[in-house]
């Protein structure tokens, strides 16, 4: 289902009085939106339903890519017309988008190619947010307020939505909101439905506490096998701010390129440029933003730092590992490092081997590696085969523990 084009003036929404009735829905700003405003056509939140998708959320620990399934049952749930997953940073302005429902497309294409992304007023909501669990328009805007507001005329209107209503949980000291979009007639989410989707807070959670946890370990695993095989690598958030960096990229710092408070610094204008772009392209889902991307940074009477960037996976499959693009690095400066001893000698595995091997045992996919590695799928794939026969491996689970035994035997050196 398509949001649709804007209704015609009479079909608008009748702006209400402030008033005594019952059903009205006021505002801690004191904004009062009543009977007139809500139509009969209006749909509610159904509790029933609600709370079979809050059972339904755990699913998502074992299956991340069941996300985008459970944000279109919570639409349907709570009378909206769509849903999206947000990050949200209290030191970094504007949000970052990790997945939608399906029906939700065509406003997410909008919110990110007209760069709404970096002015959504609707993050003037998360301090209600962080006190009740729910934020609504209501919470900041007036309704003559919002006649006039262009992120609800330029942004909303064109495809007939205007009310929202998001509700926050956290990932350790990360921030989320599950946003729910209703068009005109659906009308806004008075007091008693934010009560109810109040009650997705706490599994939402718990869900993405560990769905959190377990994407961290594989980021861990990842960029530690790179280092077995001397890789400098670093993993960027939904923010662009470095996650993890191996000992391998900590030991080419220098006053050129380096990582001071989560950011990546460089003297180079033009890499720093690309940088910035980068990290901007990171608050988007797409994969295809940040992957491919190669950067050089040059170095006064040095070689220069080349850095390629590769897409961890897709943001809509796992939101909550914080990671979204991993950042492999080459110093032209330094020497050629040979293959890591553990691998060659215990093993057998050739330097391409050694070097697939470390990509797909932490955990990263034939796509990443052939990317990385610039060699087909075929070759990727007959160079898998013999490593799984030279470590007596079948599955690429197997391989990612084996490694992790080794990396404990034998723990990465800096180089």
């Amino acid at each position: 289902m398509r949001f649709g084009k804007h209704p015609p003036s009479d079909e608008r929404r009748s702006r209400g009085r402030p008033g005594r009735d019952p059903d009205c829905g006021t505002s801690d700003a004191g904004t009062t939106f009543g009977n007139p405003v809500r139509l009969e056509t209006a749909r509610r939140v159904d509790l029933g339903a609600l709370q079979k998708v809050s059972a339904r959320i755990q699913d998502v620990v074992a299956d991340p890519g069941a996300w985008s399934d459970v944000l279109d049952e919570v639409t349907v749930a709570a009378g909206a017309q769509g849903a999206s997953l947000f990050r949200a940073s209290l030191a970094t302005p504007g949000v970052a988008l990790a997945s939608n429902s399906t029906n939700g497309q065509q406003l997410m294409d909008r919110y990110l190619s007209d760069g709404w992304i970096y002015r959504d007023i609707r993050t003037r909501a998360i301090p209600k947010m962080l006190k009740t669990g729910v934020g609504v328009d209501q919470d900041f805007m007036t309704p003559d307020a919002i006649e006039r507001e262009p992120y609800y005329q330029e942004l909303l209107a064109p495809l007939g939505l205007r009310w929202w209503a998001g509700v926050a949980f956290r990932s350790d000291d990360d921030f989320w909101c599950m946003a729910l979009h209703r068009n005109i007639k659906q009308g806004y989410f008075d007091p008693d439905e934010q009560a109810k989707l109040a009650t997705l807070c706490q599994s939402l959670t718990e869900a993405a506490t560990i769905s959190r946890a377990v994407g961290r370990a594989r980021i861990i695993g990842m960029t530690d096998a790179l280092d077995l095989i001397g890789q400098p690598a670093l993993v960027l958030d939904h923010f662009g701010r470095v996650l993890r960096e191996n000992a391998a990229a900590a030991s080419i710092y220098d006053q050129w390129f380096r990582v001071i408070g989560a950011r990546i610094l460089v003297q180079d204008h033009e890499a720093a440029a690309a940088f910035t772009r980068l990290a901007d392209a990171c608050r988007s889902p797409l994969s295809r933003a940040v992957t491919g991307k190669r950067i050089v940074v040059r170095r006064s009477e040095r070689r220069p730092i080349v850095v390629h960037s590769h897409a961890l996976s897709s943001a809509a499959s796992e939101p909550f590992s914080g990671g979204r693009v991993l950042l492999l690095v080459t110093d032209l400066e330094a020497q050629p490092q040979p293959l890591a001893s553990v691998l060659g000698a215990t093993f057998g595995l050739t330097a391409a081997e050694a070097r697939l091997a470390a990509i797909i045992g932490g955990g990263g996919s034939l796509d990443v590696a052939c990317e990385t590695l610039h060699v087909t799928r075929e070759t990727a794939r007959n160079q898998l085969k013999s490593i799984f026969a030279k470590t007596s491996t079948h599955r690429q689970a197997e391989l990612v523990l084996l490694l992790a035994r080794i990396s404990t035997t034998f723990p990465p050196r800096a180089f």
